[in-house]
């Protein structure tokens, strides 16, 4: 897999780069190629490619908010989060994310993160 790397041009100019590196082994020495994806816009925000963009690089944040968004809406519609707000008063922010995490996650709730 291809690593993303930003080089900073004497112009001022940061243009993103795909260096891969294979291994040679009649002469027993890394090869590096390096492919210019585009460039990086002054506010640091977007990537203008040259090409179309690349394929199978992992995205560097990823949130999920559609479940959720979901379970918040449907409680609302049929009023479960004011009566559950009413049953545990402080606690319901608590209360709440445990039974998010429960409807939302593969997984044990004692795998549930503390805090």
């Amino acid at each position: 897999m291809a690593k993303l790397i930003e080089v900073k041009n004497g112009n001022g100019i940061t243009y993103l780069y795909t260096n891969k590196t294979t291994w040679d082994k009649e002469k027993k020495i890394y090869k590096y190629k390096r492919s210019c994806v585009g460039k990086i816009t002054k506010d640091g925000n977007r990537i203008m490619y040259d090409k179309k963009p690349l394929k199978g690089l992992p995205p560097k944040l990823s949130k999920a908010f559609g479940n959720t968004y979901l379970l918040n809406s449907v409680g609302e519609k049929i009023g479960i989060n004011n009566i559950l707000r009413n049953i545990f008063n402080d606690e319901y922010d608590v209360f709440i994310t445990l039974v998010y995490y429960i409807c939302c996650e593969d997984s044990s709730l004692s795998n549930a993160p503390n805090g």
